[in-house]
């Protein structure tokens, strides 16, 4: 079988695939602020926005869903540590 037609017959899928890997090379970067800044879900949900956003349009949607979740983990303030009191 000639490589040509084997990218006909699966360039689809071949697409569908780099545009996931792709997103979760994007993903990765909300995840790993979140889990900096004490934000693990909020990084958790960027990393699946971003691999979906991937499958679907490829870097039209998960480059704008990786920078807004790393942007909203970022200018969220970090969680208050619990009080002790001493009485």
């Amino acid at each position: 079988m000639d490589p040509s037609d084997l990218v006909a017959r699966y360039g689809v899928w071949i697409f569908f695939y780099v545009n996931i890997g792709l997103g979760l090379a994007l993903g990765l970067l909300p995840l790993s602020v979140g889990f900096i800044k004490k934000r693990p879900k909020i990084g958790a949900a960027g990393l699946l926005a971003c691999v979906i956003g991937g499958a679907i349009l490829g870097i039209f949607l998960s480059l704008p869903a990786c920078v807004y979740f790393t942007w909203l983990t970022v200018r969220q303030p970090n969680p208050a540590a619990p009080i002790d009191s001493a009485d």
